[in-house]
């Protein structure tokens, strides 16, 4: 069976870090190998963020995000190019408790009607608020 889905920020680093949470990393592996996995333009940003502020923060050596950074390029993702309008981004957050980022996820997996793997509790209710099926 294959299961698209979009894949936020939160959820890509439990993959490649131990001190995070894992309980979703078997289902979202699983997922990576019988379908196409989405993100959002602001996936890169959001995980170079991740890794600035690890090595800044004392969690990982600028070593280790180096190969971070190099592990994450080679994941085979579709990246989602289709133009935010800033103002729908913004309300549509708004209007869920989001923030703009975890807006972009959520109104990807929306439009292209396929699931949503996220950590992140807020953003979970919001997708299932909105009928959109989570990975897990």
């Amino acid at each position: 069976m294959t299961t698209d889905f979009v894949l936020d920020a939160s959820t890509t680093i439990t993959l490649y870090l131990e001190d995070e949470e894992a309980h979703m990393a078997g289902p979202v592996l699983n997922a990576m190998c019988n379908g196409s996995v989405v993100v959002p333009g602001i996936w890169s940003f959001e995980m170079s963020n991740i890794l600035v502020t690890g090595v800044r923060r004392g969690r990982f050596s600028a070593a280790k995000a180096a190969r971070l950074a190099d592990d994450l390029s080679r994941l085979r993702l579709v990246h989602d190019e289709r133009p935010v309008d800033i103002g729908e981004l913004a309300a549509y957050g708004a209007a869920n408790g989001l923030t703009g980022y975890d807006a972009a996820y959520l109104m990807t997996a929306l439009r292209r009607g396929i699931a949503l793997a996220t950590n992140d509790r807020r953003l979970a209710d919001a997708a299932r608020a909105a009928g959109v099926p989570l990975i897990a």
